[in-house]
């Protein structure tokens, strides 16, 4: 692995992860994907094209990253940073059957992979415990979103979650559940999603 790659992986938490393991996760992602009816839309013939573009669709490519290859990257991430139900009873010095109740009652966020429930990492404090309040936030949170949706949520700062005068200083949903601040602000946010 070259040093940059490391660093790369390191700064986002994954310095233990083999890149053979990332991609056996990334082969597993794409595998679930639905592929495309088209590959290529300037494939199409003329006619179909000229509808497209009808319709507001733009068929050239734009430069720059691939959304959909960066999306399936993180979720590749996500799978990787996500724990079983006994290694989140392990980290949780709960029985694993506590662990089930937990995901069937929606407390804990997890989804399934190639028949397999994944607990992502990021709802557990690193010392052990979870994160306070997350339960009543996954239990708003629809059943049906993408695990990339709730962890760009959860992550990402929320103009609605500010703290100082002026809203100077905005957080990140779990950033405010961490810091102890209002916990039915972010059930409702996430309600809305």
């Amino acid at each position: 692995m070259t040093p940059s790659i490391k660093r790369h992986l390191t700064s986002r938490g994954l310095q233990e992860t083999d890149p053979n393991v990332l991609n056996r996760s990334l082969a597993a992602v794409l595998d679930g994907i639905e592929p495309l009816a088209y590959g290529d839309a300037t494939d199409l013939p003329p006619a179909e094209q000229a509808v497209l573009r009808a319709g507001g669709l733009e068929l050239e490519r734009r430069p720059g990253p691939d959304p959909l290859a960066l999306t399936a990257v993180k979720y590749a991430a996500i799978v990787e940073r996500s724990l079983s139900a006994n290694e989140t009873a392990e980290r949780l010095q709960v029985a694993e059957s506590r662990v089930r109740q937990l995901v069937a009652d929606r407390s804990l966020y997890s989804f399934l992979l190639d028949g397999r429930r994944r607990i992502p990492e990021f709802q557990l404090l690193p010392g052990g415990g979870l994160v306070p309040n997350i339960a009543s936030v996954n239990r708003a949170l629809r059943p049906t979103l993408h695990p990339v949706e709730v962890f760009n949520w959860l992550h990402g700062d929320n103009s609605d979650l500010s703290l100082g005068e002026e809203g100077a200083a905005t957080m990140s949903p779990l950033a405010w559940l961490s810091a102890g601040c209002d916990a039915k602000l972010i059930s409702l946010l996430a309600s809305r999603l």
